[in-house]
Parts: structure tokens; sequence; C-alpha cells
């Protein structure tokens, strides 16, 4: 199963019954282990983090969804956790969704070859090259 690179607006908040939390923003993080955000800057440091939200994510049923709308700085170290997660979830016949994906973080999948490991090819948003 594929993972998703959703470029709409930032992901809203729900609770577990799927439905919007009232009076949340859409800047705002749900507190549910399938939904979660990853940091401004998902490096090496941050992965430690980044790994616990993943393990809920896989303890937790259905799909998964990661906002990255505020990605500002990402690594091979908080790809590869992505990866694993989007592994682990196909393995399960779960899909990983990235929501909201700026313009860094495409980049650095770009860049540093994790579209296979995502599960992200050319009807995901990567133009062929030419």
């Amino acid at each position: 199963m594929a993972g998703v690179l959703n470029t709409a607006e930032r992901v809203p908040p729900t609770d577990v019954s799927g439905s919007a939390a009232p009076g949340s923003g859409p800047a705002a993080v749900p507190d549910h282990p399938t939904r979660f955000a990853l940091p401004p800057v998902a490096d090496i440091r941050e992965v430690g983090e980044i790994l616990a939200r993943c393990r809920g994510a896989l303890e937790a049923e259905g799909d998964v969804t990661v906002d990255c709308g505020a990605v500002e700085r990402v690594d091979a170290a908080g790809l590869q956790c992505l990866g694993a997660l989007n592994a682990s979830l196909a393995e399960a016949g779960r899909l990983l969704t990235l929501a909201s994906p700026t313009a860094e973080l495409r980049r650095a999948i770009e860049v540093l070859g994790f579209e296979a490991l995502l599960g992200l090819g050319p009807a995901a948003g990567s133009a062929a090259p030419g």
C-alpha cells in the first residue's frame, strides 16, 4: 500500500470518533495517536520524539495522518522514521498520509531519494524529468 502526500490545508484535529474538534483552529495539533504533527525541525535531535509518536500510531488502529505543515528543516533521520512508519503500516494494510507538506519537506524527500520508502511516486506530485 502506498503512502499519500496530501497537499491540502493543515489537518484539523479530530476526536476519537473522527469528527472535527469543536473550536479548533487550523494550526492545532490533535491529541490522538493516529494524527500527529512533525516538529518544525525534524532531524536527528528530534528522532526520539518522532519515533515515540510513530510507535503510538502503530499501536492504535486505523490509518495515520502526519501533519507536516510546520516542517522547516528535516534530515534523513526524520525521513527514515516516516519511512519505517509507512512500511509497518503498509504491512498491516494501513495508510500513511503526509498532510500539508512544506516545500522544504518535499525537497528533502526528493533530494534524499525517499520517494520509494514513503510510497510516493510520479502520481503523488513529482514532476517527470525532462
